[in-house]
Parts: C-alpha cells; sequence; structure tokens
C-alpha cells in the first residue's frame, strides 16, 4: 500500500511496484484520509524511525509525522 514515506504520501505520484496505479493510488488517498481524519497511529515497515506515526493532511498531499511529534 505505502511503501516508502516520500513516494507514497503524495498522492499524485504513480511510482513503484503498483500494478494498477490509479487504483492502488485511489486506494492509499481513501486510507490517508481516513488516518488523517480519524488520527489514526501508524505502523510503516519503511519508514524512518520509529515507523510509528500520523498521517496529516495538506491541501494536495499528506504528510508522515513521527509518532515522537506533535501536531
Amino acid at each position: 500500500m505505502a511503501y516508502h514515506p516520500v513516494v507514497n504520501i503524495n498522492n499524485s505520484w504513480l511510482l513503484g511496484p503498483d500494478r494498477n496505479k490509479e487504483t492502488a493510488r485511489a486506494a492509499r488517498v481513501r486510507i490517508f484520509d481516513r488516518a488523517a481524519s480519524e488520527r489514526m497511529l501508524v505502523l510503516g515497515f519503511h519508514y524512518p524511525f520509529p515507523g510509528l506515526g500520523r498521517m496529516l493532511k495538506l491541501d494536495n498531499a499528506y504528510a508522515w509525522v513521527p509518532a515522537n511529534w506533535q501536531f
């Protein structure tokens, strides 16, 4: 779903191993929107330490906020 904290968080990028890139982007937008609106704690295995954080909704993209930061 989101294998890289920069490439996949900006929902306009269609890079990577996704077979159906538009479907993958739509799924990321749906999941990231929910994670941001519900302030869910998200685990990203390839994300920077601590790998745990939250999604912050920006105007046209998202930002990864590590769990040890406040927003």
